[in-house]
């Protein structure tokens, strides 16, 4: 791996997988829109090469994003652009086939262009409702599972070579989306009620350095002369899947105070996934962080912010 192009780059994830590749070596691109927020790369002391694409849902734009590709030359593209809601409005149906298919299908295409063929991106748990078969939860899940497979065409049809990792929860240091790990610390410092759905939802937490770490044996997988992969999807799960209340326990353990619980506060969110997806891990990858050296590690940089 000498040069990677990233979508998605100014993610949490995204900004994660940015600083891991540059302090291995890798040469880092990545593409933004006119409008992005670019102060993040300068909090994570990031300082990728970076190109300024602008997104064109009418169909226009490949040429130019081709021509960016030919550019930057890189060795592959890891694509983590897109849009997530759980339960959508009508008016969020436009973007969220915009940014996680229309978007994708013009890289995908672009790539063809600048005959870059090898390619990562990241799919979601959702789109295996209680299955190991395809079966979306919801809208974003769906418009994921229908990019997935135009990834196959291009796989078929121009003889690209591509992994998707199904991604669970993650979690780890300068995150600063408003998830349920920051919440219960936040309820645990403060005394403040927590107010959270049903006991027995299973969540599967996986620390951002294993993730990253994926993506790099990713990448490695699809740019090795000997690649012989035969699934698209592979899971990236932790093997730290517990229930909510046991990881709230966790913390209560680790963080040596009681929270304050109101569960039933409000309803989980329907439909429930009661089974966590149990496909194919990666291969030569394992989660080295185990739950309770994650929370920890989680606790200690919280609580220095």
């Amino acid at each position: 791996m000498r040069r990677v192009l990233i979508t998605g780059a100014t993610s949490f994830v995204g900004i994660s997988l940015v600083s891991h590749l540059e302090k291995i070596g890798v040469d880092v691109h990545v593409v933004v829109r006119p409008t992005t927020d670019l102060s993040r790369f300068t909090v994570f002391g990031v300082n990728p090469v970076i190109h300024v694409h602008e997104f064109n849902h009418n169909g226009g734009g490949v040429e130019s994003l081709a021509a960016q590709l030919k550019d930057s030359d890189p060795d592959l593209i890891i694509h983590l652009a897109g849009y997530y809601v759980r339960d959508h409005s009508m008016s969020e149906v436009e973007q969220l086939v915009n940014d996680n298919i229309l978007f994708g299908v013009q890289l995908l295409d672009a790539m063809r262009s600048a005959n870059i063929k090898k390619f990562v991106t990241a799919g979601s748990y959702f789109q295996f409702y209680n299955s190991e078969e395809c079966r979306p939860i919801n809208l974003y899940a769906a418009a994921k599972q229908a990019f997935g497979d135009i990834v196959g065409y291009y796989q078929d049809a121009y003889d690209f070579r591509a992994i998707c990792l199904v991604i669970f929860d993650t979690y780890g240091p300068l995150d600063w989306r408003p998830r349920l790990m920051a919440a219960i610390r936040k309820a645990q410092n403060t005394g403040t009620k927590l107010p959270l759905p049903a006991e027995n939802l299973p969540i599967d937490m996986l620390y951002i350095d294993d993730l990253c770490s994926a993506f790099e044996i990713a990448a490695n997988h699809v740019c090795s002369e000997e690649f012989n992969l035969k699934n698209f999807y592979y899971s990236v799960a932790s093997g730290n899947d517990v229930k909510l209340n046991e990881l709230i326990n966790t913390f209560i353990e680790l963080g040596k105070r009681s929270i304050s619980l109101d569960w039933g506060a409000y309803p989980a969110q329907s439909p429930i996934v009661e089974n966590l997806w149990n496909g194919p891990i990666l291969p030569e990858w394992r989660a080295r962080t185990k739950l309770v050296e994650g929370v920890k590690k989680f606790i200690e940089e919280y609580d220095g912010h």
